[in-house]
């Protein structure tokens, strides 16, 4: 009898410990997934799309008008936790042009987007386009109001985003342009970067990349961007704020392999002042043929945010 009821306090127990531990691994589980549920990284990016029914593939690159307007479809997604403000411009043949949006000629479009939400526009026509060959651009920029508060480095990834398109209007015209050979300012190297950027002196070594440009130090600062290749044509933009800038050599014509560098004097630049820079390679030639097969590729690059002191 003394045995039965020690083997039954002993089943009793083992049982109680089998609960108890069960609970108490239910327990650092949950937590376990709450913690991976709250490690898993967010969704932050911004999304930029452009089609319309004379696009001669799905991939959006070349289109083919009969008349001289142009009316893409396009969605900005601010696919953020958070609300942003977006403004678009639109180029054509590298100069900023007035769109017109409902009956209303504006310089750009700018939207204020909540958290995860998207737009979509198909009131938006560029007009009065001549015939030829003109290379479109749509530039989104993130936030264009708000300035840097000091020097630091924000890659251009996180605020801007372009689409590049070639319109054939009528007929494939290209367009006969000067390209300006520039003498190089640093010797060849074969260490070219992947993004233009901004510094005091010409110079290969992104360390250098301002993000803010104090005129104090100087009234000229130099864009350095990679030529990888000789003899490959380039066109440049510049925006300061919400207007297009005008550039001494906007087309240039790569003389070395390494690298490039522009001077751009900023003596009329104002104190919280947002310069942006466009580097294009190849401008003016189509990145798929009349059929829709892919050509080489001319992704535009862009340099990072950019505030005058």
């Amino acid at each position: 009898m003394k045995k039965l009821l020690l083997l039954l306090f002993f089943a009793i127990l083992t049982i109680g410990c089998s609960m108890i531990s069960k609970d108490e691994e239910s327990k650092v589980t949950n937590s376990k997934k709450a913690i991976e549920a709250n490690s898993k990284p967010e969704v932050r990016q911004m999304i930029l799309t452009s089609s319309d029914e004379t696009a001669q593939s799905d991939q959006h690159r070349l289109y083919i008008l009969n008349n001289t307007s142009f009316t893409p479809h396009i969605e900005v997604d601010n696919d953020f936790p958070w609300q942003n403000t977006y403004r678009l411009f639109f180029f054509i043949d590298y100069k900023q042009v007035n769109v017109t949006k409902s009956g209303k000629v504006q310089p750009y479009i700018e939207v204020d987007l909540q958290a995860r939400k998207k737009i979509k526009f198909d009131d938006i026509s560029i007009n009065n386009l001549k015939e030829g060959r003109h290379d479109f651009l749509l530039f989104l920029v993130r936030n264009p109001n708000k300035p840097l508060k000091k020097d630091e480095f924000i890659p251009t990834e996180a605020l801007h985003l372009s689409r590049r398109s070639t319109l054939i209007v009528k007929k494939d015209i290209p367009p006969q342009l000067h390209f300006s050979k520039l003498e190089n300012k640093i010797p060849n190297s074969n260490d070219s970067k992947s993004i233009p950027f901004i510094s005091y002196q010409p110079t290969e070594s992104l360390r250098e990349a301002l993000g803010v440009i104090d005129k104090s130090k100087s009234n000229e600062v130099w864009l350095n961007f990679p030529t990888p290749v000789i003899n490959k044509n380039y066109a440049l933009i510049a925006l300061l704020n919400d207007r297009q800038i005008k550039l001494e050599t906007p087309f240039i014509t790569s003389n070395t392999n390494g690298t490039t560098s522009v001077p751009l004097p900023v003596q009329g630049f104002k104190h919280n002042d947002n310069l942006i820079i466009g580097v294009i390679e190849r401008p003016f030639e189509k990145g798929e043929d009349n059929k829709g097969s892919l050509l080489e590729p001319w992704t535009p690059t862009y340099t990072n945010k950019i505030t005058i002191k």
